[in-house]
C-alpha cells in the first residue's frame, strides 16, 4: 500500500501537544499503523493573514523557538502556514508578524497555504522556497477544482461539498495534488459553506471572537463518527485506492482531549490505542 500522508493541524497552538504526542511517535513507532506518516504541520499566529479559525492572543506561542525546534527534531516534517484570509490587500503584505513567519520558517521544503492572488504573488517573488498549497477555504466548484489541479499548485484542498462524491473525484486529474480533510468542523454538506470562511477572516482582520458555523455543530469525535462528512479508516482506503494519499486532520482550536482522540484513531493500531492515549496522559503528569 501507498503510504498515507497526515497533515495535523496546531504548529503554533498545539505546539507542547505535538511535542509530547511525537515523543511517542518516535520511540512506540511499532504501535502506529505501517503504511501511515505525519508529513506536516500546519497552523498560525495571531496577524492580518491568517484565516480560518479565529487565532486569539491567549493562543500564540514563541515563533522562533517552535521553528528552532522543527527545524533541529524534525527537519522531515514540513511546516505550513495557514495564509488563508480572504481579504489581504496591498496594504496588507507589510504586517510584520506574516513576514516574520515567512522569514523564520524559510527553510527545507516548508508550505504556505493560500487563499489570496495578491499573497500568492508575494510569496511566490519573495519567499520561492516555499510549496504553495491551495487553501481549502477557496470553496472552488467542480469546473475550478480541476482548472487549480493544473496550476502550479504543490496541492488544493478540496473542497469538503465534493469529497463524498466519488464520480467526481475518482475523474479528478493529479491526484497526487489532492488532500482531502478527514474530520470537517461542519458535519454535513454545507451551502453557506465560503460565507462562514469569509466570516473567520473577516474577524481575524477586525480582531472580533470567530462566529462559528450555526450548522449542526461536529462535537466530538465519538459524535463525529455519525455524521455525513466523517472519512473514516476504511473510507480513506478508498481515496488511496483513487490514487489519493494526502490528508488533512483539523484540530488547531479543539480540545486537547478531543485531538488526542483524533490522532490516535487515525493513525495508532486499534489494539495499541489504549495504551498511546494513556503514555499521553501519563506524560502530562510527569
Amino acid at each position: 500500500m501507498e503510504c498515507i500522508k497526515f497533515s495535523i493541524g496546531g504548529l503554533f497552538e498545539k505546539h507542547d501537544f505535538l511535542k509530547r504526542f511525537m515523543e511517542i511517535y518516535k520511540s512506540d513507532s511499532d504501535k502506529f499503523y505501517d503504511y501511515i506518516s505525519i508529513s506536516s504541520f500546519f497552523g498560525s499566529v495571531k496577524c492580518n493573514w491568517n484565516g480560518g479559525r479565529i487565532i486569539n492572543d491567549y493562543w500564540d506561542r514563541n515563533p522562533e523557538m517552535i521553528a528552532r525546534y522543527m527545524r533541529e527534531n524534525y527537519p522531515e516534517i514540513e511546516c505550513r502556514l495557514t495564509f488563508t484570509n480572504t481579504f489581504i490587500e496591498e496594504s496588507d503584505l507589510e504586517d510584520e508578524v506574516g513576514n516574520k513567519l515567512l522569514e523564520l520558517f524559510n527553510y527545507g521544503h516548508n508550505g504556505v497555504i493560500v487563499y489570496s492572488e495578491i499573497l500568492e504573488e508575494y510569496i511566490r517573488k519573495h519567499y520561492p522556497k516555499y510549496r504553495i498549497i491551495s487553501s481549502i477555504t477557496k470553496s472552488l466548484n467542480k469546473e475550478n477544482t480541476i482548472k487549480e489541479l493544473h496550476k502550479d499548485y504543490s496541492l488544493v484542498v478540496l473542497n469538503t461539498n465534493y469529497i463524498l462524491d466519488k464520480e467526481f473525484v475518482s475523474t479528478l486529474p493529479n491526484k497526487q495534488k489532492i488532500e482531502i480533510l478527514v474530520n470537517d468542523a461542519c458535519s454535513k454538506i454545507c451551502p453557506k459553506r465560503l460565507e462562514h470562511y469569509l466570516s473567520y477572516s473577516r474577524d481575524q482582520k477586525n480582531n472580533s471572537h470567530t462566529r462559528f458555523c450555526n450548522c449542526e455543530s461536529s462535537g466530538p469525535l465519538y459524535e463525529l463518527k455519525d455524521k455525513e462528512l466523517f472519512i473514516s479508516n476504511e473510507k480513506i482506503l478508498d481515496y488511496v485506492n483513487m490514487g489519493i494519499t494526502n490528508f488533512k486532520i483539523q484540530g488547531r482550536t479543539n480540545y486537547d482531549y478531543d485531538l488526542l482522540e483524533t490522532l490516535v484513531y487515525y493513525l495508532v493500531k486499534p489494539e495499541y490505542t489504549l495504551e498511546i492515549r494513556e503514555k499521553f496522559m501519563l506524560n502530562l503528569i510527569d
